[in-house]
């Protein structure tokens, strides 16, 4: 009997020490649980902070484009509070062309499972976005979510703007310079052929250039040039393509124009010229040559060829051999 109660006691000891040894492997467990949470939480904590604190716009929308998360930035910008967002859809913020567009791309990043990046100009401010969608997969490897990080680059788009007008743009008149002449002609081309409208194209050459520059200096030659183009302004309308093309040469792209008024128009240039010339700003007087071209709507015109139809009959006008050009 003493012998059957010392094996009971030798077996209860070894359960209570096993068990003891796995209370403490489920201790140190358990803490590394709790370390490993608390850790989740502060990685979390950071990875908020970093979202809420970041200048772009950050949200997620599931598969059907029906918002999950959008940060401060976001909200702030849509003018809406966060209870009023979780589960409504994209289309409920934004016009129908905006929407189309965005669930075109959600599309775009569901179906290949990748991230995508296309500029977007929206509608509400006129602000330009570089948005930057990307899958959130499930454990299972399936696309459960899209985020999206939309970068504000309205700076950036006006400054590319501001830089295509330079280019286009002379820096003594203020006038197209040539190229933009000929980049915004081509286009004005295209839709008076898709209109079928008639477009007149007047060149103009200043006279006695040469001389003001040799008697008055380069200063007031300067000073005429940016007169004649000042008339120019005042003479043809916003729509009209105006343009200082070389050193004294000015073309002028009627861009709405009805057959038989170019004897009025030239003579309301001529009328301006001579009204300017009255008030006697210097100490010469200011006087064009122009030639004109028709382009009429059954008739393929190109740019390059209705200069030079213009340019020749100025010079027809002049009775002078055409400058060579290069």
């Amino acid at each position: 009997m003493a012998e059957r109660n010392k094996s009971e006691d030798r077996l209860l000891k070894r359960e209570v020490a096993r068990l003891s040894r796995r209370s403490r492997a489920l201790q140190r467990s358990l803490d590394k649980i709790s370390l490993a949470a608390a850790q989740l939480r502060d990685d979390l904590g950071k990875y908020s902070a970093l979202i809420e604190s970041a200048d772009d716009s950050i949200y997620l929308v599931d598969t059907q484009c029906r918002y999950l998360f959008m940060n401060k930035k976001h909200l702030l910008r849509m003018g809406i509070r966060g209870r009023e967002l979780v589960g409504r859809k994209y289309g409920d913020f934004h016009s129908a062309e905006e929407t189309s567009e965005f669930v075109q791309q959600v599309e775009t990043v569901l179906r290949k499972g990748k991230s995508c990046q296309y500029e977007h100009q929206s509608v509400k401010d006129n602000g330009f976005f570089l948005r930057t969608l990307s899958p959130l997969k499930g454990t299972g490897g399936k696309i459960k979510a899209v985020s999206v990080i939309s970068k504000n680059i309205t700076a950036l788009k006006n400054l590319e703007a501001e830089l295509y007008a330079l280019s286009l743009s002379d820096d003594l008149t203020g006038l197209y310079n040539r190229r933009g002449f000929l980049t915004l002609g081509d286009q004005q081309i295209k839709v008076a052929k898709r209109m079928k409208r008639s477009l007149l194209l007047i060149y103009a050459d200043m006279n006695d250039m040469k001389k003001i520059n040799d008697t008055y200096g380069h200063a007031l030659g300067d000073a005429a040039i940016k007169a004649v183009a000042g008339i120019m302004k005042g003479t043809f309308r916003e729509s009209d393509i105006v343009a200082r093309i070389g050193g004294d040469e000015f073309a002028i792209l009627i861009t709405a124009f009805s057959d038989g008024r170019e004897d009025a128009i030239l003579k309301k240039l001529d009328d301006n010229m001579a009204s300017y010339n009255l008030k006697k700003k210097h100490p010469f007087k200011l006087s064009i040559s122009t030639g004109f071209f028709i382009c009429g709507p059954a008739t393929p015109c190109a740019l390059d060829d209705m200069l030079v139809a213009a340019d020749a009959r100025m010079y027809a006008k002049k009775a002078v051999r055409p400058k060579s050009r290069r």
